[in-house]
């Protein structure tokens, strides 16, 4: 786990003061440059609504749910913001790999334990949230279990970007790891292809966040929903 602060030049915090204890992914945009071992560089109206939210002020905290990257700390941290890096996937098949019983998915108190292990936040600590499609990857109750903590540890009028994988006929449904450059777009690789037992419909995701005050959807003309939910 890393914090990154606006500084001049973002270092690593060791301590820090935040802790309380295959499916063509994306069409490219024929104006952005080919991705390669990079990825493909999004166009996304779910970044700029996120920080469009977040404009006019400085000295905010961001959490990152996704495996730690290198853009997004710097243009985090070059907005006058801090940023909070928790590889909460990475974290998960860990403890399932760890204990056996896990591997079936996780029962609803190994769920509780493992949120409170891996997002040990004071309430109202972030102002935003990159969750990306790490919940989608989670079982029913780590995701559950994992959502509900976010609630709590997200300010009021806070803001969470989500990526959904639509439903498809498909056996499996790409990890991906994504690294925001600008406030309007982030470069967004495949890095894994797991079971696509956890897929949702536009009305599935309406009924996932019943602890937030609103949720925005984007489709994209592409095999990722892009939802922004709303403290």
């Amino acid at each position: 786990m890393r914090l990154w602060r606006s500084r001049p030049e973002p270092a690593v915090v060791t301590n820090p003061e935040l802790d309380h204890k295959p499916r063509r992914l994306v069409q490219q945009d024929p104006n952005m440059p080919a991705g390669g071992a990079l990825g493909i560089r999004r166009k996304s109206p779910g970044i700029q609504c996120f920080f469009n939210r977040l404009a006019d002020s400085t000295g905010l905290n961001i959490l990152d749910l996704g495996m730690l990257s290198q853009r997004t700390p710097a243009l985090v941290c070059s907005l006058g913001h801090s940023i909070y890096n928790a590889s909460l996937l990475h974290s998960f098949d860990a403890a399932r790999a760890a204990n056996p019983a896990n591997e079936t998915g996780m029962e609803r108190q190994a769920a509780s334990e493992f949120v409170r292990n891996h997002l040990d936040f004071r309430p109202d600590t972030f102002h935003g949230v990159f969750a990306w499609d790490v919940l989608q990857h989670l079982d029913k109750a780590a995701m559950l279990s994992t959502i509900a903590h976010l609630a709590k540890i997200l300010r009021p009028d806070g803001t969470m970007l989500c990526l959904f994988h639509r439903k498809s006929t498909e056996a499996t449904i790409p990890v991906v790891n994504c690294d925001v450059d600008s406030t309007s777009t982030f470069w967004i690789k495949e890095t894994d292809h797991r079971e696509s037992s956890r897929e949702f419909s536009v009305r599935e995701l309406e009924s996932l966040f019943p602890q937030f005050q609103g949720i925005h959807f984007y489709l994209m003309q592409d095999s990722l929903h892009e939802v922004l939910v709303l403290n």
